[in-house]
């Protein structure tokens, strides 16, 4: 089926979409008369990284990366650090979080180029995960919010279960001090959603700068989707007073949060 055109002297074909090899895939020309084979050398294209799971772990634990093209996968590391390689297929390599790594971008090299994860690995500083962090408590409006839903949830043993009013919102906020965010980039959460979220809108936004919040538009359900927003989208707080996470259709719906921090 790959066979476009062919004469006595010259032959079309297109390359398949999956080849045996990510570099040396040579040609065979089969005849009636017999067959030739042209060492020919077929790169598959770049690495291509669409998710890993878990979010964020500690030395050892296992992190599945999903994405394409990974054949011939020649190292992953965590920004410089190299990760060990447990199993690797065409869409899926399996790693080991690398000594000393608290947040960091995931990258995969192949012969074909390198590809760097969309969204960063860990936390480097965590406001919710079992519970709300030591200094930090639930200030939310508009709703129920349950701080130790036991399902579903993106890692662990708990989640928040938010029964949102319209408008409502999940706010988790900070005891006196303040926290800087000098040495952050901005916020990470995780959501789950059902069917009636599709094509709607979740606002967050930071100490409370509501004016400054980031729009998100759901346009995925029944899974756990992972955000990161810099604090530039979030009119750069200086120090972080609160978290808000809030439903902006104007429509009454539960949603679950999980693994809310900075990186």
């Amino acid at each position: 089926d790959s066979l476009i055109w062919a004469d006595d002297t010259s032959v079309t074909v297109k390359i398949p979409a999956v080849l045996p090899h990510p570099s040396e895939n040579p040609i065979t020309v089969t005849t009636p008369y017999g067959s030739d084979t042209y060492q020919y050398t077929i790169l598959q294209p770049a690495p291509v990284i669409y998710s890993f799971d878990p979010v964020g772990g500690v030395e050892d634990d296992e992190v599945t990366i999903k994405g394409d093209y990974f054949g011939g996968v020649s190292e992953v590391r965590f920004d410089n650090t190299p990760a060990q390689i447990v199993s690797s297929t065409k869409s899926e390599i399996k790693v080991k979080v690398p000594a000393g790594v608290q947040s960091a971008y995931i990258y995969v090299t192949t012969a074909s180029g390198m590809v760097k994860s969309g969204l960063i690995f860990g936390y480097a500083y965590m406001v919710f995960d079992e519970a709300a962090a030591a200094t930090w408590y639930n200030s939310s409006f508009g709703g129920t919010f349950v701080l130790n839903n036991a399902t579903p949830v993106r890692s662990g043993s708990n989640s928040v279960k938010c029964t949102w009013n319209g408008w409502g919102a999940f706010r988790i906020s900070k005891n006196a001090p303040t926290l800087s965010t000098a040495g952050y980039t901005g916020i990470k959460f995780s959501i789950y959603v059902g069917q009636n979220s599709i094509g709607k809108k979740v606002k967050v936004s930071a100490s409370g700068n509501e004016t400054a919040g980031y729009t998100l538009t759901i346009n995925e359900a029944d899974k756990w989707l992972d955000f990161q927003i810099p604090f530039s989208n979030l009119g750069n707080p200086a120090t972080l007073t609160n978290i808000i996470i809030k439903e902006f259709s104007g429509l009454a719906r539960e949603v679950y949060l999980d693994d809310i921090g900075l990186y």
